[in-house]
């Protein structure tokens, strides 16, 4: 089988006062590519964790994380960055868009690295924004957006530059049911459509019922 991710043996530790806390200490899976793939667990038990090392937002302090078959720990700062701009996408679980632009240059913005012309990622934005159904919100700022269309603004950003890899942060937390019915079909058609690896952080049922595997971090590993 072919994986997109493969954690070997990870450890992540945190100083908290005077004592380490020990998030996991020999975690090993692999995530087959073209999946959904959800880590479950109680909060603090180390979901988002996994999602910003496996980012190279964190550093590791034990094990590897392989990207195909590229190392993240050993990959500079630089390394790691160029992956974000160019294979992983990210998606906060607050969307973090840039209040002052509107949805379309919030998508666009993510394209800068690419040889595009201004016309040609503003295009390529609208037509993310046709994809997810917000054409109709392309000029309208954070502040004019309701949480669902936030969240699927945040993911089109996430994948413009046709990113491989999609890592997702508790992306139904403060939605509504409808919106969270939405937002998970939204996740399998992306699947289905661009080939994406979704690696996604969630407590929710509905969402862990949808995806294709699931590991349960409900205790320390």
């Amino acid at each position: 089988m072919d994986y997109a991710l493969t954690y070997q043996s990870v450890g992540k530790s945190f100083q908290d006062g005077d004592r380490i806390q020990t998030i996991f200490s020999d975690l090993s899976f692999a995530v087959p590519k073209g999946t959904v793939f959800a880590i479950s667990g109680r909060s603090g038990v180390g979901k988002s964790t996994i999602l910003n090392l496996t980012a190279g937002f964190d550093d590791l302090d034990s094990g590897e994380i392989y990207l195909g078959s590229e190392p993240i720990s050993a990959a500079s700062a630089a390394r790691r960055e160029a992956l974000r701009r160019t294979e992983i996408g990210f998606v906060f679980q607050n969307s973090h868009l840039l209040p002052e632009l509107t949805a379309l240059e919030n998508i666009a913005l993510s394209m800068h690295d690419l040889p595009l012309t201004s016309r040609q990622k503003q295009d390529w934005a609208m037509e993310l924004l046709a994809d997810f159904q917000l054409e109709d919100r392309a000029w309208h700022r954070r502040d004019q957006l309701s949480g669902g269309q936030r969240q699927r603004v945040s993911v089109a950003r996430a994948i413009a530059g046709k990113k491989s890899l999609l890592l997702v942060d508790e992306p139904t937390s403060s939605l509504d049911d409808e919106n969270r019915d939405r937002m998970i079909q939204l996740f399998l058609d992306l699947r289905a459509k661009h080939a994406l690896t979704i690696l996604l952080a969630s407590h929710d049922a509905q969402v862990l019922e949808a995806a294709d595997q699931v590991l349960s971090l409900d205790c320390h590993a």
